[in-house]
């Protein structure tokens, strides 16, 4: 999309269709993340201490987002007022408010372990399924700003539910929340998978089965004409419309995912893309930093034959996020080296981001825990 380039046929549209499902992807993995790595320390008691390394993230999450708004404002893309709008959530991004929806989603995360723990995962997919069921009326309360006019309402509403004419990309927050509860039941169903009880596992399964099977119908029973679907997801208009069909087939494309990786990863136990789980591991510095990069390229607006500037920056982008992760885990580097320089700076901002998010999550800790 900032260069342009790519090539014509239906090839290029199903590649396209291929990365519209990535936000699902993304979104359900964050849901997995939470009940792999943050459920068992609200189990074993350190509630307090997982809400504290939380809302430290979320706090990462959200001065990641303001800096990639700045790197706008500096490519004079977005005036002063504009920047501190979107700065304060009331703007729109073209690529980074995932970092935006991050924040929020792990402020709200406590309480979605909470249900989990306390109740089990019937209400986490119960609140799925109904949140796909009520968009035929949410498009009633449907927000339309008045042409001509600067809009601050549309981006809220847009971000919110999806319910404006904001041009707000999806998933909204509402709808990207359904996905972390259906993420933190595929967490569940894939812990389950390797527990050493027979019982477990097959619940395991039956879990991965039954959100595949029921994802693939209901895609199936949205899927009219190949080329009209295509056309949708390829323009964002079933996406952006938070439609039940753009979920539905995110969350087979996730779920088929995760399968094929639990297979030959985890039991069949291929290491060939070893060298590459780095970029899980550095997926916040990509958004945020490898946006940057995109957001100040000095190749000029969009063109269908910038295929230099397109392969060039999509080499440099993760080159960008693998030497920050050599530099960040360098061992008692000098300094003043690069590495002792990065180290610091990760330090002082964590140590103070820690500080000012501790209150609110001793606070929320001691109200999820009880």
């Amino acid at each position: 999309m900032t260069f342009g380039a790519h090539w014509v046929g239906p090839s290029y549209a199903w590649v396209r269709f291929a990365m519209q499902m990535a936000p699902v992807a993304f979104i359900c993995l964050f849901g997995a993340m939470l009940e792999i790595s943050y459920a068992r320390k609200f189990r074993e008691g350190n509630v307090e201490n997982a809400v504290c390394r939380m809302y430290v993230r979320a706090a990462q999450c959200y001065v990641l987002y303001a800096i990639t708004v700045i790197a706008l404002f500096i490519a004079g893309r977005y005036s002063v007022g504009y920047s501190l709008r979107t700065i304060l959530m009331i703007g729109i991004t073209p690529f980074t408010d995932i970092l935006k929806f991050y924040a929020l989603a792990i402020i709200i995360a406590p309480v979605l372990i909470s249900i989990r723990l306390k109740w089990g995962l019937w209400p986490l997919v119960l609140a799925f399924i109904m949140i796909q069921m009520a968009h035929p009326l949410l498009e009633i309360v449907r927000y339309t700003s008045v042409e001509g006019k600067k809009d601050y309402i549309g981006p809220i509403i847009g971000f919110l539910y999806g319910g404006s004419n904001a041009d707000v990309g999806a998933p909204s927050l509402i709808h990207g929340i359904a996905l972390v509860c259906i993420g933190i039941v595929l967490g569940v169903a894939t812990n389950a998978i390797f527990s050493a009880e027979s019982q477990k596992r097959r619940a395991g399964w039956t879990w991965f089965a039954a959100i595949w099977a029921v994802s693939l119908v209901v895609s199936i029973f949205f899927w009219a004409e190949t080329t009209d679907v295509l056309q949708k997801i390829v323009t964002l208009k079933i996406r952006n419309e938070n439609h039940p069909f753009y979920y539905a087939l995110g969350l087979f494309a996730t779920t088929t995912f995760l399968l094929i990786c639990i297979v030959l990863f985890d039991i069949v136990g291929f290491t060939f893309a070893n060298k590459i789980r780095f970029i899980g591991t550095v997926s916040l510095f990509t958004f945020c930093f490898g946006n940057v990069l995109l957001y100040l390229q000095p190749f000029g607006p969009p063109a269908e034959d910038k295929w230099g500037p397109t392969l060039l920056y999509a080499a440099a982008i993760p080159i960008q996020s693998w030497i920050f992760l050599k530099l960040a885990t360098v061992k008692n580097p000098q300094t003043f080296s690069v590495a002792g320089v990065v180290q610091s700076i990760m330090r002082i901002a964590n140590r103070h981001l820690d500080s000012v998010t501790k209150p609110a999550a001793k606070y929320v800790a001691s109200k999820v825990s009880r």
